[in-house]
């Protein structure tokens, strides 16, 4: 769907290859030289030219320069550089927010976007769970999968195609979920330290090593399926216990605002970039995602489940499928 190389840990282990030729490339170098003399420069910190399909980003911090070049963002080899100090300037939770953007740019190209959702799925049925961060995602996931009947799919992010199907996004899975789930009683010392690690340093995981993914489902015994249709769509939210059905319209604007609160759309350099080249519309990624989003909940009963106990969530969500049914 989205082939990809890069010197960055991008944390989508599970998916690396050894080779591959990119829709998008995304390096840190030592130096990027580009001759500003020759490019029309928007205000303090851009150049580029007018519908040259290219934007050079410089400033500097206490006399170090920090530069990122974009290009050929609208094409369909699109490459990013970023100097060592601006890779490490940034906040991992900022650098990450910049990285998804131009990943999630480069799916809405092909019709599919990044969705901040949960999913897991029973034979030809999916079931997508949304909610805000610590909400209970993971968690309810994990419990779920107690079940036999149900696979996992994603706890935090998966890939939403224009057909309704969620696509499998497998990541580190939360040490306090995994515990609070009941996985680590049988697992061995040496594995309780691992996930202790993880749990330990979530921030640096953008800079260092990374821990492949695909050993911690293996060691959990979870079985990940590729994608699966989404019939049904569960909100989960901190509230005095009950469940209701909402609206196709009000499950979009739901998913629509959780979506852009996790990941606060495009960083300002698209922005600019949009302003150099009119053939890079962001308005029109905008109401891609919004259109694939409104086709997602058109095609699924959508939920509310409220507790305020994270726990209690499976439960509800497992009778709601049935119910479903």
């Amino acid at each position: 769907m989205l082939k990809v190389k890069s010197d960055i840990n991008l944390r989508f282990n599970y998916f690396k290859v050894d080779d591959v030729d990119p829709d998008l490339s995304l390096y840190v170098v030592n130096e990027i030289k580009v001759d500003k003399t020759k490019a029309k420069r928007i205000g303090l910190y851009y150049f580029g030219s007018q519908d040259g399909n290219w934007l050079y980003y410089e400033s500097s911090l206490f006399g170090i320069k920090l530069q990122v070049l974009i290009k050929n963002l609208t094409g369909k080899k699109t490459e990013v550089f970023m100097t060592k100090p601006y890779y490490l300037a940034k906040r991992p939770t900022t650098l990450w927010r910049d990285i998804h953007s131009f990943l999630q740019i480069k799916l809405l190209q092909k019709n599919a976007l990044f969705l901040h959702s949960a999913c897991i799925s029973s034979q030809a049925d999916g079931f997508l769970i949304s909610a805000f961060a610590d909400t209970g995602k993971t968690l309810t996931v994990l419990k779920c999968l107690e079940n036999k009947a149900f696979h996992y799919v994603s706890d935090d992010l998966v890939i939403v195609d224009n057909d309704g199907f969620a696509w499998s996004m497998p990541r580190l899975i939360n040490f306090d979920s995994l515990k609070r789930a009941g996985y680590l009683k049988n697992q061995s010392v040496l594995r309780k330290n691992l996930f202790s690690k993880i749990s330990k340093m979530p921030l640096l995981f953008t800079y260092a090593e990374p821990i492949d993914a695909i050993d911690i489902y293996k060691a959990l015994n979870l079985t990940i399926k590729e994608k699966t249709r989404i019939n049904k769509i569960f909100f989960l939210e901190n509230d005095d216990e009950s469940s209701e059905l909402i609206s196709e319209n009000v499950a979009a604007w739901r998913l629509r605002l959780l979506n852009k609160i996790e990941f606060s759309y495009f960083p300002e350099i698209v922005y600019v970039y949009s302003y150099l080249n009119q053939f890079f519309d962001y308005c029109r990624l905008e109401k891609t995602q919004d259109d694939l989003i409104s086709n997602l909940s058109r095609n699924a009963t959508s939920c509310i489940l409220k507790s305020k106990k994270p726990d209690k969530f499976a439960s509800m969500l497992l009778q709601g499928v049935m119910n479903h049914k």
